[in-house]
C-alpha cells in the first residue's frame, strides 16, 4: 500500500532526508490516520504541507500504540528520542494523546518533486489500491531544484 505523510515543516522532511530522523511518528487524541492502516513494507511519500512530494521511504517496521497516558509518551519519546529527532517542546504538544503510530523507516531518498492534490487537510493519505504514479490527478515538477526550496545545500 502507497501513502502521503503530510509534512508541517520544512525542516521535518529535511531531517529525514538526511537520515537523522528515522521513526516518523503520529499522535493524536482519536483514532486516526495512519493508524491501523499502515504496515510493514508500506511505501510512503513525503509531502511538505501546501507545497509538493519531496521524498519517499519503505516503512521496514510499524508500532502502534492505544490508551496512552502522559507517563507512557514520556516513555515512548525516551526511547525513541534520537530516531524521532524530537523538538524541545515535542511532549508538551504530545502529552493528551491518546493513540500514537511509529513508522521506522528504510530506503529513504529525494523524488522528483511533483504534487498531489487532495481532498480536506488531513495530514495522512492512504493512496487507492492499483493507482499509478504519477497520473491525471498528479502535476509533475521535474524542474524543481531541491537547492532552490532550501532542501540540500
Amino acid at each position: 500500500m502507497e501513502h502521503i505523510a503530510i509534512l508541517s515543516h520544512k525542516s521535518i522532511l529535511e531531517k529525514i532526508l538526511a537520515g537523522q530522523k528515522t521513526i516518523e511518528s503520529r499522535f493524536s487524541r482519536l483514532k486516526s490516520l495512519p493508524y491501523g492502516q499502515i504496515r510493514a513494507g508500506d511505501h510512503i511519500f513525503f509531502k511538505l504541507s501546501g507545497g509538493l512530494i519531496l521524498g519517499e521511504a519503505d516503512a521496514i517496521r510499524v508500532e502502534e500504540f492505544e490508551d496512552l497516558t502522559p507517563d507512557q509518551i514520556t516513555e515512548v519519546a525516551r526511547r525513541y528520542e534520537k530516531e524521532l529527532a524530537i523538538s524541545s517542546d515535542f511532549l508538551a504538544r504530545k502529552l493528551e494523546s491518546k493513540f500514537a503510530t511509529l513508522i521506522f523507516l528504510t530506503e529513504v531518498k529525494e523524488c522528483i518533486p511533483w504534487n498531489y492534490k487532495q481532498d480536506g487537510r488531513s495530514g495522512w493519505i492512504v493512496l487507492p489500491p492499483g493507482i499509478k504514479l504519477p497520473n491525471s490527478d498528479i502535476e509533475t515538477a521535474p524542474e524543481l531544484d531541491f537547492r532552490s526550496i532550501g532542501l540540500l545545500h
